[in-house]
C-alpha cells in the first residue's frame, strides 16, 4: 500500500505594505514531514527548486519557520526558533502575525 503525503505552497492573491495581519494555519504534528515549513516571501522570491529542500527562507527575498526543527530560516541560515525554550513543541494550530509598520514576522 502506498501512502500519499500532500506537498503544497499556497501563495496570497494581495500583496501587503503597511499594517497588522494575520493568519491562522493549522498543520497537524503527524503530517508534518522535516520539511513543514510556513512563511512569507517577496514577489520576487522563486516558487520552484531543485531537490528536496525547504523553498521558503532559502533566499534573501523570502522568511521561513520549520515546524518540525523549530529553526527559522532567511538566507538559507539557520537559528534556532523559539530560541529560549528547547522543551517547546507547535501545536497544530499556529498564527503567524505580520506586522509591516515594525517589519516583524512572528
Amino acid at each position: 500500500q502506498i501512502s500519499w503525503k500532500l506537498f503544497c505552497t499556497l501563495k496570497g492573491k494581495k500583496g501587503y505594505i503597511q499594517g497588522r495581519h494575520v493568519w491562522e494555519i493549522t498543520w497537524e504534528r503527524d503530517e508534518r514531514g522535516p520539511h513543514a515549513v510556513i512563511g512569507i516571501a517577496l514577489p520576487q522570491a522563486p516558487l520552484q527548486s531543485h531537490g528536496y529542500i525547504p523553498l521558503v527562507g532559502s533566499n534573501s527575498e523570502s522568511w521561513g519557520w520549520n515546524l518540525s526543527k523549530k529553526v527559522s530560516f532567511h538566507e538559507g541560515e539557520e537559528s534556532p526558533y523559539p530560541a529560549n525554550d528547547p522543551g517547546f513543541f507547535v501545536p497544530d494550530t499556529v498564527y503567524c502575525i505580520l506586522d509591516m509598520d515594525k517589519a516583524i514576522l512572528r
